[in-house]
């Protein structure tokens, strides 16, 4: 179903864009790369399948190690490979599925609770290396960047927000209004984010770039973040109201 979203909106995007430029050369044969995480979710949930017919933790590691390798091999060797199923990305974020998989089976994510040291240890790392700079390695710099500051910043936030898991303010409702429906953001963000020419605003990215500051930045992107987050809901229930366009763009099809 990931894949038929995916796909559908990203030839009717690049369709508009083309007939916008009167340029049909390639047209089928161009797969627009905005779409990577919705390519990404549909690789992991039918990997997530296969790890739920296995009984024991040793067969789960070797499918998940075998996996990695897979998208990685596609990845280096097979450029066409990786832009139709995005393989980059399933290299970059297949290490926080799989600690999201495990957290949820084995319940890790009762342990941050239990152990307060790891949400103390994770608050001081994230910042120790959020002012670091420079890194000597640059295989070094891709593990912290990449892997250690977000897994801190993840720890951190679950443990925050699991705090106030009984809690009914307006944050909590808002927060779970939103969170019902994530794939809504997920479909109609990207598009937004091209037809509002966000990306076009080349002196703030400029700036923002220079800075160095990503708190900064991410405080000043907030109220975007926020308006296109409901631009997609909005466009979101109004997609949802023709049962044709609900059909090829959720891929209920599959489901039938």
């Amino acid at each position: 179903m990931y894949i038929c979203s995916a796909y559908v909106l990203s030839w009717f995007v690049e369709g508009i864009w083309r007939i916008s430029q009167w340029d049909f050369d390639d047209l089928f044969n161009s797969f627009w790369e905005g779409y990577w995480y919705l390519k990404s979710l549909a690789i992991y949930s039918l990997l997530q399948i296969i790890l739920h017919k296995c009984n024991k933790v040793f067969y789960e590691f070797l499918i998940c190690i075998i996996a990695y390798i897979l998208f990685l091999v596609g990845w280096k060797t097979c450029p066409n490979l990786n832009i139709i199923l995005s393989l980059e990305y399933e290299v970059c974020f297949f290490p926080f599925f799989m600690l999201g998989y495990y957290s949820k089976k084995y319940q890790v994510t009762e342990y941050l609770l239990k152990y307060n040291l790891i949400f103390t240890v994770a608050i001081l790392f994230y910042l120790i290396t959020f002012c670091v700079n420079n890194w000597s390695l640059h295989f070094l710099s891709n593990l912290v960047e990449r892997f250690l500051m977000p897994l801190s910043f993840i720890i951190i936030a679950l443990c925050v927000f699991m705090k106030r898991d009984k809690s009914s303010s307006k944050i909590e409702r808002w927060l779970e209004r939103i969170g019902g429906k994530t794939l809504d953001i997920y479909l109609y963000h990207m598009i937004l984010m091209s037809t509002l020419g966000i990306y076009k605003l080349e002196s703030y990215w400029t700036w923002a770039m220079q800075t160095a500051n990503q708190f900064v930045f991410l405080l000043s992107i907030i109220p975007l973040a926020i308006v296109l987050v409901y631009m997609s809901l909005g466009i979101g229930y109004i997609v949802r109201q023709s049962d044709l366009l609900r059909t090829l763009i959720y891929g209920e099809f599959v489901k039938k």
